[in-house]
């Protein structure tokens, strides 16, 4: 398999999980929502069996873009529902899962945040002032979202979850 150069810490993130041979014929078996960091040098991933599907999200030296909240909202994560499946000095990433019916509260996301999509389903966003859009997410798609927003969410149509990285 293609090796990928890391020119220093980095985040693979698991889309699909299964079981995977890692460089120097290390075998895991992370599972879906799961993440894993590293640090510099190659790594080349072979899938054992069943399809292994990472996201791998290079981190670089460079300023945080965080922001106060002075909202007076809670904080999007943790949440109720949310999972904290990694944390390191640069980032934090949650396992959240939508659930029919039952809408975030509005939150304040004072991050930037890297959300990997598990599922195919729709989420509603509602801003504070009312104005609701409906995104339309399949399995694997990758959205950066920047700091400073507020919103609620809800689950609107299929099944969804994700795997949000914080970069702090």
């Amino acid at each position: 398999p293609p090796s990928i150069a890391h020119a220093g810490e980095y985040v693979v993130l698991y889309v699909n999980g299964g079981r995977i041979r890692s460089t120097g014929n290390k075998t895991a078996t992370p599972v879906a929502g799961s993440a894993m960091t590293g640090q510099g040098g190659a790594t080349a991933d072979t899938a054992l069996d069943g399809d292994v599907h990472e996201v791998v999200v290079e981190l670089k030296n460079a300023p945080s873009n965080t922001v106060p909240n002075n909202t007076g909202l809670p904080p999007a994560f943790p949440r109720e529902g949310s999972k904290l499946v990694l944390e390191t000095p640069k980032v934090r990433v949650w396992n959240y899962a939508w659930v029919p019916g039952r809408p975030t509260p509005m939150h304040f996301h004072n991050t930037e945040v890297v959300v990997t999509y598990l599922h195919d389903g729709d989420v509603s966003s509602t801003t504070p002032d009312g104005k609701t859009q409906v995104n339309q997410r399949k399995a694997g798609d990758i959205v950066f979202n920047v700091a400073n927003r507020s919103h609620s969410e809800a689950l609107v149509k299929g099944e969804q979850a994700g795997i949000m990285l914080e970069l702090k």
